[in-house]
């Protein structure tokens, strides 16, 4: 005996509960997992950073090896921003624009260059210095080099 259309959709409401809760719980756990290690990046690049201005004090060499350095990482933060534009800024009015359908992006290539993006952004915040403006970070970190 043939289901009806209305047996089919009561049937798949009746196990839509069960299915969201265990979507759910995966996505959380994934999303919890990226959290966990973007942090535990994050604080593997702060180190490194500060290592290598301690290694780069004093050597004119190295300073300027240094300033090379984090001009690379500037170009490959605007490369990601070209290959991905939306993974700019917070990312509330792009899961805004997303779900409202305005945009479509690809979920795993925005994870992605998000996470490097912010990673070298943050290392390259933490390399200028925890100051408000850039000029007073650029006239710390020249001062400690020297």
């Amino acid at each position: 005996m043939k289901k009806s259309h209305t047996y089919s959709l009561l049937k798949a409401r009746e196990n839509i509960i069960t299915r969201l809760f265990f979507e759910g719980l995966a996505v959380g756990l994934i999303a919890g997992l990226i959290a966990v290690i973007y942090r535990l990046m994050l604080s593997k690049s702060e180190e490194f950073f500060f290592t290598a201005i301690e290694f780069v004090k004093g050597n004119a060499l190295y300073i300027l090896l240094w300033f090379v350095f984090l001009i690379v990482i500037g170009f490959i933060i605007s490369r990601f921003l070209k290959y991905e534009p939306y993974i700019s800024g917070s990312g509330i009015p792009q899961v805004e624009a997303e779900v409202l359908g305005y945009i479509d992006e690809c979920w795993y290539k925005a994870i992605i260059s998000r996470f490097l993006k912010r990673l070298m952004r943050k290392a390259y915040k933490k390399a200028a210095g925890k100051y408000p403006s850039f000029d007073q970070a650029v006239r710390f970190n020249l001062s400690e080099l020297w």
